[in-house]
């Protein structure tokens, strides 16, 4: 019985209708319909079914078939057959992207509990959704970055609140797809609520899923580049520090445990956002004493270090 239940899934998989590529808009129209009624019916779906159509949702978003461009001396009717054509692909890609934009959305919070209630069963499918937006967010204007990342701080902030237990993996591609979406507003809400001391287990968690992330933002401005690395040394110094003392004190070694599970990845985050500083005999800082000694030289709001180039005209 315990083989057949192991093999049930398998087979599942192998009876899922393959999803045509997607350029075609007729067919990404089947593809997304199919998606929502799976949403609709999450007690009667897989997980592979979902990320299977969502990967084909992915592929038609932004990239229908467009129809051939007329030679320069086509005629004018041609020319405004092709324009007339054009402008409908362009208007049922818009219709489909927005949609597409809701519907994985919906599979970034999609939850069907197991029998004891502390599994998300459709985990591997926020996950997926999780991914596909911040791959997504390459091919999107910075406004509508805006817009998407913060609907996803605002689901991340909505899992403190899961009655589920939340994978540390999920919370990492959650916060490495504000990193990909590169928006001011990702990294500020990152620095305001990731450089703390809270140490219980769900909170390390997401700290350290978000120093991870911090690291992949780019063309990060001076002025936040400089909050960034003070508020990690003023902050993590001491931990460090205590973290390093020999004794069997309970609150010095709950500050060990603490520093053992974040430091490298607080650490990395001072590095990147620093340039990379080094001590005197020419090495890579990696502690936070070392910072503390480095930050002494380069604290000063107006160093160079913290000034951006100027992008010529």
């Amino acid at each position: 019985m315990t083989m057949l239940r192991r093999l049930v899934p398998v087979l599942l998989i192998a009876l899922i209708a393959v999803p045509a590529a997607a350029e075609d808009a007729g067919q990404a129209a089947k593809d997304l319909t199919q998606l929502e009624q799976f949403i609709k019916k999450k007690r009667k779906t897989i997980p592979e079914d979902y990320i299977a159509y969502l990967d084909a949702v992915r592929k038609a978003y932004g990239n229908f078939t467009k129809p051939p461009k007329p030679a320069d001396d086509a005629g004018e009717d041609e020319k405004k057959a092709y324009a007339s054509e054009l402008k409908k692909v362009e208007k049922a890609q818009a219709d489909f992207d927005k949609k597409a934009e809701k519907a994985i959305f919906k599979c970034l919070t999609i939850t069907r509990l197991d029998r004891s209630q502390t599994t998300n069963e459709l985990d591997e499918v926020n996950i997926r959704a999780a991914k596909i937006l911040g791959d997504l967010g390459a091919t999107m204007a910075e406004k509508k970055r805006d817009g998407i990342s913060k609907k996803v701080i605002k689901e991340i902030e909505g899992l403190d609140k899961a009655k589920h237990d939340v994978r540390s993996d999920l919370l990492e591609q959650m916060f490495m797809t504000l990193a990909q979406l590169n928006r001011p507003n990702g990294l500020s809400w990152m620095v305001d609520n990731y450089i703390h001391t809270k140490s219980r287990d769900e909170d390390v968690i997401r700290l350290v899923a978000a120093h991870k992330a911090m690291i992949e933002f780019k063309e990060v401005p001076g002025k936040l580049r400089y909050a960034i690395c003070k508020d990690m040394i003023t902050t993590y110094s001491s931990v460090e520090s205590q973290a390093e003392q020999s004794t069997n004190d309970p609150n010095i070694q709950a500050k060990k445990a603490f520093w053992d599970r974040i430091r490298v990845d607080a650490i990395k985050v001072v590095q990147f956002f620093g340039g990379e500083p080094q001590d005197e005999e020419q090495q890579v800082i990696n502690t936070m004493a070392g910072f503390q000694r480095w930050w002494r030289t380069v604290k000063a709001p107006k160093h160079a270090l913290w000034k951006d180039e100027k992008v010529k005209k």
